[in-house]
C-alpha cells in the first residue's frame, strides 16, 4: 500500500497546517516563551499523524526549516526520556545520550543542538497527566521546553493529542479540530485498499457495496484501512456483503477487532506477540522476524514449482517470515515511518491496544510499578531493567519463552541476579539489550532452548558457555562493542543464522564452515592453520551480503581455492578478495591460479580485487563469460594495486556496470579495443569512471563503437603522470575531475550539445586546461561549480568566459592581489568564493562599481598567512556567510570599522587569528551565527562571560555564539 493512502481528503488541511507553521498563523505562543505551538486534536485513527507526517516531508517545510525533530511523546514515560529523545533526533541519532540520567545536563546539551537553528518539533500523541493540576502540567511542560527557547526566530513545535485540554494547556488558542473524511474520501481510501492498483471501475457491485462499508465507518481512514485489507484477497460480491453486515460496528475498535479475526492464524501469532513492545515502538522487521522464528510461529510451507515443475524448492523461514510481516503491513496492522533516510515501521496506538487485548492471556508488558499482576498463562513478557530482580516474585520464571528487558531512563548500570538465568531456562528468546552489563554469565549455558538472544552495547567478555547453545539462531551484538573475544568454540552453534556483530571479531572464528546455515555478511582471513583454510567457505551457501577474504597469499594450493566454492554462494552481493603485499610463503605466487578457482556466483553486484599479482583476467572476467550473461548484474567493480596486471577485460560487456575505479594499476600503458569488448554500444550503463595512480598509463582511446559510456556522468582522472590521450566523452558528462597530469594538450570531450543538459562541474589541477581546447566553449558557459589546485602561475587566458560559474574554489596558487581580481572580473554570476593557502593575497579589495559586491553570498579565506586587510568588506551587502581561518595577520584593524552595511550577514567566523582582538563598532542587524575559536584570550573572554564592550555590540535578540 503506498505511503500516502491515508492521506484521501486531507489537502485542505494539509495547506492551512503548511501555511501555519511558515507564517505562524493560528498558532499560539507557549506562556511567555517565544516558540509557538500548534495543535492538532482529534479521535484515534482519524489521521492526527499522518497529517502531520505529510507536513514534516512538505518541500515547503523542507526548504523552511533548518532542523526538522519527530518525536513520539507517548513513548516516553518521564521528561528525562522524552528530553533525551528530542535531543536523540536533534543529534540525528549521531550521538548516544543513553548514559545521560542528569536532566539539567541534558537540558543544556538540547540548548545546544538547537541553539540559533529554526526547527520544527512535533511532537505525536501527547497525553494529559492526570494526576496533575492544570497549571503544574503546564508548568512541567514550561520547564521541559525552555531549552528550545534558544531556537531561532521561526521555530514551530507540534502537538497532536486526542484530548483537547492538552491543547489548551499548551496554550494553543486555535487548535486545527480534526473530523472524519468525507464520505467519498473514505470510500476512495476503501477501495484502494482493497483493489490496490486495480480500477474499482471494473467491479461496479463492489463500488456498490464499498460505498455502503464506507457510509457506516463514520470517516475513519484507520478503520477503512483495515477493512480494505479485509477486503483485499477475494472479489467475491457475497464474501464483500458478509463482511458488510457483520464486520462494521459502531465504535472502531470493535471494526479492527473483527479485521483481526480475520487474519490467518500464524499472523494471528505473529500480531498479538508484539504487544510486549511498548506503544510507538519503531519496529525493526528483521529482528521481528527473527524473533518469531524463535517461537515457531513462522512454519516452512513448499514453495511454488520452479522450471515447469521440475525443481522443487523452499523458500527460508526468513522468507516466509517477511512474507507474514508484509501481509500485516498490507492490512494496515503496521505503518511507515521516515525519519530522514531511516524507515521505520510502528503500530498506531489502537492497533497496539488491540494487540494488548487479544493477547492478554499469553503476552505482559510491565512498565511503571510492578503492582500489576501477571496472569500464570503468560508466556512472553517484557520488563524495565530496574523491575528486573523483582520479576521472580510476579511470574513463574520457568514458563517463559520471550524474555525482553528495556532500558530504564533513570539508571546508568544494572545486573543480572544471581541465578536468574537458570531460572528462565525454557526461554526461547532472550533480548537483554537494557541491561548495561560488561560481561554476561556463564549461567546462561543452562538455556538450552535459547535460539534467540540481544546484547547490549556495553557487553564486554561473553563466556565459552555460549557455545553449547545448540539451538542458537540469532546471536546479535552491536558493533560498537569492544569484545575481548568471541568464545573459542563458536563453531559449534551450528543452527546459528544470524551473528550480528563487528566483522573483525567473526573473522577470529576457527572452524567457521561449521556454521553452515549462517546468513549474512562475513570476514575470513586465511591462514595456513586448520580451521582458517578456504575450505571452511565450502558448504556456507546461504552467506547473504558481504564475504571478505583477506590474505589469499596464504593459499596453499590451487584445490584450496576451488573448494571455497563461491559460485555456490547466490545470495552474496558483494565479494571482496584481498592479497597482503607480502607475497606467497609457498614458492612462486599462484595468485592467477587462487583468482581463477574465486569465481562468484553470477548474481553479484560488488567485486573488489585488491594486491592481485597475477598479469592477466581470470577467464570469468572475458568476453566469452560476458556473452553468456555472467555478471550480468555486476554493478560496481574495484582493481586495485594489481601492479602487475597488463591488459584490462572487456569490461565495456557488463550491461549493469555502473561504477568502475582503477587504481595502482601500474603495468597498465595503453587502454584500447580490448577495453570495450566491441558490440554496437559499451558500457551501457556506466555513470562513475575513475583512474588514480596509474603511473604508466599513457594512452586511453575509444573502442569501435560511436556509442561509448552513453551515461557517464562523472569522470575522475587522478595522478597519471604519462597520460597525453583519452577518448572523447560523452555529453552526459557533468564532473570532471583532473589532477597530477602534465601533459594535457590533447585531452579532449565532446561537443556540448544540450543546453539543458544541467551544470557541469570541474575540478583541475591547471587552470590552463580552461585555456587549451580540453573544453568546448559550450562546456566553459556551462560551468556552475569550479574547483582548481596548485596552479603555481596562474593568468586565466585573456577573454575566458565563463558566465554560469556560480562556485569558485582556489587553491595553493601563487597569484598576488591583482592577478586574484582579474580572475575574478569576468565571473559575473560568482555567488560562492574560497581562497585557500593563497600565500601571495595580501588584501581582498574589489574595485568599485564590482558586480561581486552585490552577487557574492559567501566567501571564505583559509590558510593566507599574508592576508591582512579586508576594508571594503561593507560593500558587500548581500553576503550571507564569512568564514576567516587560520589568517595569522589578520587582526581587527583589517575590517572595517563598522558592519552595519552588510545587512544580509547572518554567520561570521573567525577562528585561529590570534591577533583579532575585538569586534567592529557596529555588528548587522542581521547576524544570527558568530563563531570564534583560537583568536585573542581577551575577546573570547568576555564573549564567553557575556559583558564587557564586546558583548554590548552583538544585536543580543537571536545571536548564538560559539
Amino acid at each position: 500500500m503506498p505511503a500516502d493512502d491515508a492521506f484521501f481528503g486531507r489537502q485542505r488541511e494539509l495547506n492551512l497546517l503548511v501555511e501555519t507553521l511558515v507564517r505562524c498563523n493560528g498558532s499560539a505562543q507557549f506562556g511567555n516563551q517565544s516558540v509557538p505551538v500548534v495543535g492538532i486534536v482529534g479521535d484515534g485513527g482519524i489521521g492526527k499523524t499522518k497529517l502531520a507526517q505529510m507536513a514534516f516531508h512538505h518541500p515547503i517545510i523542507l526548504e523552511h526549516f533548518d532542523l526538522r525533530m519527530w518525536v513520539c511523546a507517548s513513548s516516553h514515560v518521564d521528561d528525562l526520556s522524552l528530553t533525551r529523545g528530542i535531543l536523540q533526533v536533534a543529534a540525528d541519532w549521531k550521538v548516544d545520550y543513553d548514559g545521560i540520567v542528569n536532566f539539567d545536563r541534558l537540558q543544556n546539551l538540547l540548548d545546544s543542538a538547537v541553539a540559533g537553528r529554526r526547527f520544527l518539533l512535533v511532537l505525536d500523541d501527547v497525553w494529559d497527566d492526570k494526576e496533575m493540576t492544570m497549571p503544574a502540567n503546564r508548568e512541567r511542560w514550561r520547564n521541559l521546553l525552555a531549552p528550545l527557547q534558544r531556537g531561532k526566530q521561526g521555530s514551530r513545535i507540534v502537538v497532536t493529542t486526542r484530548m483537547k485540554v492538552v491543547a489548551d494547556m499548551l496554550g494553543v488558542r486555535i487548535p486545527m479540530m480534526l473530523g472524519g473524511l468525507g464520505l467519498e474520501e473514505n470510500w476512495c481510501l476503501l477501495m484502494k485498499c482493497a483493489l490496490g492498483s486495480e480500477d474499482s471501475r471494473k467491479y461496479p457491485s463492489l463500488q456498490k457495496i464499498g460505498k455502503k462499508i464506507a457510509l457506516n465507518l463514520k470517516g475513519s481512514p484507520l478503520a477503512a484501512r483495515h477493512i480494505g485489507g479485509m477486503l483485499s484477497n477475494t472479489r467475491s460480491e457475497r464474501e464483500w456483503n458478509n463482511i458488510s453486515g457483520t464486520d462494521i460496528h459502531d465504535d472502531i475498535f470493535s471494526t479492527l477487532l473483527s479485521s483481526y479475526y480475520h487474519l490467518p492464524q500464524h499472523l494471528q501469532y505473529c500480531f498479538s506477540y508484539c504487544s510486549i513492545f511498548p506503544k510507538n515502538w519503531k519496529f525493526d522487521h528483521k529482528k521481528l522476524v527473527r524473533m518469531w522464528i524463535a517461537q515457531g510461529f513462522v512454519q516452512t510451507e513448499s514453495g511454488s514449482l520452479e522450471d515447469l515443475g521440475m525443481k522443487y524448492f523452499k523458500r527460508s523461514l526468513e522468507d516466509l517470515g517477511m512474507k507474514y510481516f508484509e501481509q500485516l503491513l498490507a492490512r494496515s496492522f503496521f505503518h511507515t515511518l521516515r525519519q530522514g533516510n531511516r524507515m521505520h515501521y510502528v503500530m498506531h496506538d489502537l492497533i497496539h491496544d488491540l494487540a494488548q487485548m487479544v493477547s492478554h492471556s499469553g503476552c505482559a508488558r510491565v512498565e511503571g510499578n510492578m503492582s500489576k499482576s501477571i496472569p500464570s498463562t503468560v508466556r512472553h513478557i517484557s520488563v524495565s531493567s530496574n523491575f528486573l530482580p523483582h520479576l521472580k516474585k510476579q511470574c513463574d520464571l520457568r514458563r517463559l519463552r520471550t524474555l525482553i528487558v528495556y532500558k530504564d531512563s533513570l539508571m546508568t548500570s544494572s545486573t543480572i541476579p544471581v541465578d536468574f538465568l537458570s531460572e528462565v531456562k525454557n526461554v526461547r528468546t532472550l533480548d537483554l539489550t537494557g541491561c548495561l552489563i560488561s560481561e554476561l554469565p556463564e549461567a546462561i549455558g543452562h538455556l538450552i532452548h535459547l535460539r534467540y538472544i540481544a546484547l547490549p552495547g556495553t557487553i564486554k567478555v561473553l563466556p565459552e558457555s555460549v557455545s553449547v547453545l545448540l539451538h542458537l539462531q540469532t546471536l546479535d551484538i552491536p558493533k560498537k562493542c569492544q569484545l575481548d573475544a568471541l568464545p573459542e568454540g563458536m563453531h559449534q552453534l551450528v543452527s546459528l543464522r544470524h551473528l550480528g556483530v563487528d566483522l573483525k571479531y567473526i573473522s577470529m572464528i576457527r572452524g567457521i564452515g561449521s556454521l553452515v546455515k549462517l546468513q549474512g555478511s562475513i570476514e575470513f582471513h586465511v591462514k595456513t592453520e586448520s580451521g582458517h583454510t578456504l575450505e571452511e567457505l565450502k558448504n556456507m551457501k546461504d552467506l547473504h551480503g558481504l564475504l571478505h577474504i583477506k590474505n589469499l597469499e596464504n593459499v596453499q594450493c590451487e584445490d584450496e581455492a576451488c573448494d571455497a566454492q563461491l559460485s555456490n554462494k547466490e545470495h552474496l552481493k558483494i565479494l571482496k578478495l584481498e592479497w597482503t603485499s607480502a607475497g606467497s610463503a609457498f614458492g612462486p605466487p599462484m595468485d592467477a591460479e587462487v583468482l581463477q578457482c574465486l569465481q562468484p556466483h553470477k548474481n553479484l553486484e560488488e567485486l573488489h580485487i585488491k594486491r592481485y599479482k597475477g598479469k592477466s583476467s581470470p577467464s570469468w572476467l572475458e568476453l566469452k563469460s560476458f556473452e553468456v550473461g555472467f555478471l550480468s548484474d555486476l554493478k560496481s567493480l574495484y582493481l586495485t594495486n594489481c601492479r602487475r596486471w597488463k591488459l584490462l577485460p572487456p569490461l565495456g560487456q557488463l550491461p549493469s556496470l555502473k561504477v568502475l575505479h582503477l587504481k595502482e594499476m601500474s603495468s597498465v600503458t595503453q587502454i584500447g579495443i580490448e577495453f570495450y569488448g566491441g558490440g554496437t554500444m559499451t558500457f551501457p550503463s556506466l555513470k562513475d569512471l575513475e583512474f588514480d595512480d596509474m603511473s604508466n598509463l599513457i594512452s586511453w582511446t575509444g573502442g569501435n563503437s560511436n556509442l561509448n559510456f552513453p551515461r557517464l556522468r562523472k569522470l575522475k582522472i587522478l595522478n597519471c603522470p604519462k597520460l597525453v590521450k583519452v577518448p572523447l566523452l560523452p555529453p552526459t558528462t557533468k564532473s570532471v575531475t583532473i589532477e597530477g597530469i602534465q601533459k594535457i594538450s590533447n585531452l579532449k570531450l565532446t561537443p556540448y550539445c544540450s543546453s539543458k543538459s544541467g551544470k557541469f562541474v570541474l575540478e583541475i589541477s591547471s587552470a590552463s586546461m580552461l585555456g587549451e581546447g580540453f573544453l568546448h566553449q559550450k562546456h566553459l558557459e556551462a560551468i556552475e561549480v569550479l574547483n582548481i589546485r596548485g596552479c603555481w602561475g596562474l593568468i586565466l587566458a585573456e577573454g575566458l568566459w565563463l558566465p554560469s560559474l556560480r562556485k569558485l574554489r582556489l587553491s595553493q596558487f601563487n597569484m598576488d592581489d591583482e592577478q586574484l581580481s582579474l580572475c575574478l572580473e569576468h565571473l559575473t554570476a560568482l555567488t560562492s568564493l574560497d581562497i585557500i593557502d593563497c600565500q601571495n593575497i595580501t588584501s581582498f579589495l574589489l574595485p568599485e562599481g564590482s558586480r561581486h559586491f552585490e552577487t557574492l553570498r559567501h566567501l571564505c579565506f583559509q590558510d593566507c598567512q599574508m592576508l591582512s586587510s579586508l576594508a571594503n568588506l561593507e560593500s558587500f551587502v548581500f553576503l550571507k556567510s564569512l568564514i576567516i581561518e587560520r589568517c595569522a595577520r589578520v587582526m581587527t584593524e583589517s575590517l572595517p570599522t563598522e558592519l552595519t552595511g552588510m545587512t544580509s550577514l547572518n554567520k561570521l567566523s573567525i577562528s585561529h587569528c590570534p591577533g583579532f582582538q575585538s569586534l567592529p563598532r557596529n555588528m548587522p542587524l542581521s547576524l544570527e551565527f558568530l563563531h570564534l575559536i583560537g583568536c585573542h584570550p581577551l575577546l573570547t573572554q568576555w564573549l564567553h562571560e557575556r559583558n564587557g564592550p564586546e558583548w554590548e555590540r552583538l544585536p543580543l535578540s537571536q545571536i548564538t555564539v560559539y
